[in-house]
């Protein structure tokens, strides 16, 4: 849903009444029933985030599709923003926790880096 032909295909997406089904998955509501594969969550709201960026990125500011996209946000108390509050939260505390090891790491490869003459201590294990 980008390049040149992104705007209305974004257009036709809403028109298609594509939203309802978009953001049914985005909420995870969406039914498992017919699915031959499930895909892990986090790739699915991965995509789900795609696709709302490029409705948002290709959507014309005035148009009645951007005004139905930013409505889904508003419906059901703004229950969307929390979910995306959420997500983004999630994201956070991995990024966190993915920072701690990789400094974990270093420090373990700082010190058997100062202690080359012990071959036989590997600080590793």
């Amino acid at each position: 849903m980008s390049g040149p032909s992104g705007s209305t295909a974004c257009e036709t997406f809403v028109d298609a009444l594509g939203l309802k089904s978009l953001f049914t998955t985005f909420m995870g509501k969406a039914s498992k029933k017919g699915k031959a594969i499930d895909a892990p969550a986090s790739e699915e709201t991965s995509h789900t985030l795609s696709i709302v960026s490029s409705l948002f990125t290709n959507l014309s500011s005035e148009s009645p599709a951007r005004i139905r996209l930013l409505a889904k946000f508003v419906e059901n108390n703004y229950e969307k923003v929390d979910k995306l509050l959420e997500i983004r939260e999630s994201a956070q505390k991995r990024l966190t926790d993915t920072e701690a090891d990789i400094e974990g790491e270093k420090k373990v490869t700082t010190a058997c880096d100062l202690w080359p003459s012990f071959p036989n201590h590997d600080l590793r294990k």
